[in-house]
């Protein structure tokens, strides 16, 4: 009977399926791939610091379309996100786009790592237009810090250097795979006069800053595991992070937008846009913060229509389902989240400014 009741208990094997295996592979070969990745990268580094800019930005982007070609599940996801994003237009038109945001980052890429070694001159002529510099002084009077929300467009980094020159500047990074990779990312923006707060820190060191008059930049177009609210990106929900309108809210911070996009010819603009209203200190309710994330959301998703082929489509914009938890998320606020999307939608998506 011990045997039999042995028998009942033994853990029977669970039978593979083939996305297993494969997941199971992945998970082995992370460790070699982080190391080509880095190898690879430290490499395109020295590279394109060797090179003209003009050179360097043409093989950047025949690297770019390497990658294309190469990278199967990157390129099928840019192409799933375009035909999400602009579904009147045609699966070729897709894969143009796709093929173009990838040339974009590879030869982006030549400046992102070339640009901790600028000079201000140098810096200066790359840069040809500026718009909105009162929106980034509002408060300097006062003493009031100020928040920079920007995207994943064009070259923040550069707007950062630039801004950095203006008044003293933050950025919250998240620390990469290899402190390797991070130092050297991070030599660049230290290099260019900004300090960086790691996104594992605490926020204390951060809203000192703020409280101190400062400027912080933070990216608030990914989905990541931070608190975060759902709105409306593209016709669809989208997991967007609320953190910088919490910062805003406490340290009594002027929250405005900004962007960095790359001419045809080369060279860079930055614009900044009008402050969004915050809630008022003391405001619990997470929902009171809907509305500046779905401004600075909806403020976003504009200048992306405008250059499509300088954001990053390959990230998982879209891939927390509303209706299921997640880090960093309450499912209770779902439904509220929801009311406020088709109310606004309803309203004919209204801008909502100071």
């Amino acid at each position: 009977m011990a045997a039999t009741a042995q028998a009942c208990y033994t853990k029977r094997p669970i039978p593979l399926t083939e996305a297993a295996i494969f997941r199971r592979l992945r998970t082995l070969s992370r460790p070699l791939r982080h190391w080509l990745l880095l190898v690879f990268v430290l490499s395109l580094a020295k590279l394109f610091k060797a090179l003209p800019r003009r050179l360097a930005l043409g093989t950047g982007a025949l690297v770019g379309t390497a990658v294309y070609a190469l990278d199967w599940a990157d390129r099928r996801r840019t192409i799933e996100h375009f035909r999400g994003a602009y579904p009147v237009e045609t699966g070729p038109w897709h894969r143009r786009a796709a093929r173009a945001v990838f040339a974009y980052w590879g030869s982006a890429s030549a400046d992102f790592f070339t640009l901790g070694s600028l000079s201000p001159a140098e810096l200066a002529h790359m840069i040809a237009e500026v718009h909105g510099v009162e929106y980034l002084r509002h408060g300097m009077a006062e003493g009031q810090g100020i928040v920079i929300i920007t995207p994943h467009l064009g070259h923040w980094e550069m707007m950062g250097q630039w801004v950095s020159a203006q008044r003293p500047l933050g950025v919250v990074a998240r620390q990469l795979f290899d402190p390797r990779l991070d130092q050297a990312l991070n030599a660049g923006r230290l290099n260019g006069g900004m300090r960086v707060f790691p996104r594992s820190t605490s926020a204390i060191p951060i809203l000192r800053w703020l409280k101190d008059g400062n400027a912080l930049g933070a990216l608030a177009d990914q989905d990541t595991s931070v608190d975060s609210l759902f709105c409306e990106f593209f016709g669809r929900p989208a997991k967007t992070p609320t953190g910088a309108v919490v910062l805003s809210q406490v340290t009594r911070s002027v929250l405005i937008t900004g962007y960095c996009w790359r001419r045809p010819d080369g060279r860079y603009v930055i614009e900044f846009e009008p402050p969004i209203p915050v809630p008022e200190r003391g405001e619990r309710d997470p929902m009171a913060l809907w509305p500046a994330a779905q401004e600075y959301t909806r403020r976003i998703e504009a200048k992306i229509r405008q250059h499509p082929e300088q954001w990053v489509w390959m990230h998982r914009r879209w891939h927390s389902p509303m209706d299921e938890d997640s880090n960093g998320w309450q499912k209770r606020h779902a439904q509220a989240c929801r009311e406020r999307m088709e109310a606004w939608a309803a309203a004919g998506r209204p801008e909502l400014t100071a």
